[in-house]
């Protein structure tokens, strides 16, 4: 490598299915995001940022390696992945963005829950608190074998494995907080070296705050009932499967109306906006913000209950493919406008 080429550090935040509209900077009338405005303020802020779809899988596979999904191969997400789509992927000659910034000697860390090609490039993939991807993919697919049963079989299998768990809904996340401490460890274990970090929050897809949120955003301007929203589906092959997602928010997080469901997104907005200070600030403590390059945006937007979606984020409206862009580096600002 060349001395005189300067390689900062970078840290690459991505907060699952967060729509730019709800953000604070991107005009929105509630202050959801003071931290992003800041960095949004000291940095340089995309208006027109959109996603290449509305998933998660292919989008993040666009993200880092910089091609379109037909050109990458993976077409759908999750389990709906087909072996043909990974095998384009390997057959496309596609490098992913932590492979490459490996091969220039940084150190490469991902924070995630996606693992399989996800995982390409990375010197440390760590999933839910601490765990290796691997366990993650073992126990996705053990759930998917348990939900070819029969319905009062799965049922069964479920309740039970939950039981054996000690939980009364699956933990597969770590919340923003724990995700923010573990970068910091990352950062303080390796200070000297150039690094390549990439933080995957998942708090506002799961509409889900710590209880000290709770309120901070709270209104009543649509007091709809849960009743009232599912009456008004009007695609009926997919009722049960909002009409499960919805009831688990609305036990899970205290949701009783369609304000209700707005208020959690904003609340977690905000959860992530604080969690995103405290690395800032880290950063700051530890002498190395300058030198850091910060990109953060999203996979995809959220659709809350627009165009009849149901706190998903069906179909290419606006509000699930227009997102946040935020890039923040010194050499950046001293060149704003």
């Amino acid at each position: 490598m060349k001395d005189d080429i300067v390689r900062p550090n970078i840290i690459f935040i991505v907060i699952d299915a967060l729509r730019a509209r709800n953000l604070s900077c991107y005009g929105y009338s509630k202050l959801t995001s003071p931290n992003i405005d800041n960095i949004a303020k000291k940095g340089i802020l995309f208006e027109n940022a959109y996603s290449c779809t509305n998933t998660t899988d292919p989008s993040i596979t666009t993200i880092f390696s910089g091609k379109y999904i037909l050109s990458h191969g993976i077409i759908h997400h999750g389990t709906l992945v087909q072996k043909s789509e990974i095998n384009k992927l390997k057959e496309s000659g596609t490098y992913f963005l932590p492979e490459i910034l490996k091969s220039y000697g940084y150190v490469t860390c991902a924070f995630d829950i996606l693992g399989r090609w996800h995982k390409r490039g990375y010197d440390f993939y760590i999933g839910p608190s601490g765990s290796s991807a691997a366990v993650g993919g073992i126990i996705k697919r053990i759930k998917r074998t348990a939900s070819k049963f029969p319905s009062p079989i799965y049922k069964f299998l479920k309740v039970l494995y939950l039981k054996i768990r000690g939980e009364s809904e699956p933990v597969i996340y770590d919340d923003a907080k724990i995700l923010t401490n573990k970068a910091i460890r990352f950062i303080d274990q390796n200070l000297g070296k150039k690094f390549f970090l990439f933080i995957h929050y998942w708090d506002v897809h799961q509409y889900n705050p710590p209880k000290e949120y709770i309120g901070k955003f709270s209104i009543d301007d649509n007091i709809q009932s849960e009743e009232e929203i599912l009456n008004q589906i009007t695609y009926p092959t997919t009722l049960p499967s909002v009409k499960e997602g919805l009831l688990r928010h609305i036990v899970s997080r205290e949701i009783k109306t369609v304000s209700d469901f707005i208020a959690r997104y904003d609340e977690a907005i905000y959860f992530v906006d604080h969690e995103i200070g405290r690395l800032i600030e880290h950063l700051e403590k530890k002498k190395i913000l300058d030198d850091t390059f910060i990109i953060l945006t999203a996979d995809h937007g959220e659709s809350l209950f627009e165009h009849g979606i149901f706190v998903d984020h069906h179909g290419l409206y606006d509000v699930n493919i227009h997102i946040p862009l935020i890039f923040l580096y010194p050499e950046i600002g001293e060149h704003k406008k």
